[in-house]
């Protein structure tokens, strides 16, 4: 795994982490987002996994709590 964590820093990538208790990844990047996912792919890809990526916006509006009274 952490050839997968290099790909994506070498890519561009601002850091990369486990989402949740996994089998998830996670890269926070500013720019470069088709190159970090591709590099992320291609180094899965050395190992036999066929991984799915997908580039998605921040949530600008942060945490919320909903709540019903019914």
């Amino acid at each position: 795994m952490q050839s997968v964590f290099r790909a994506a820093l070498d890519a561009g990538a601002s850091g990369v982490a486990i989402s949740g208790a996994g089998p998830s990844l996670v890269a926070l990047t500013w720019e470069h987002f088709e190159a970090v996912a591709s590099a992320m792919k291609t180094a899965w890809s050395a190992f036999g996994v066929n991984a799915e990526s997908f580039i998605l916006d921040p949530c600008l509006n942060g945490s919320t709590v909903e709540t019903s009274l019914e």
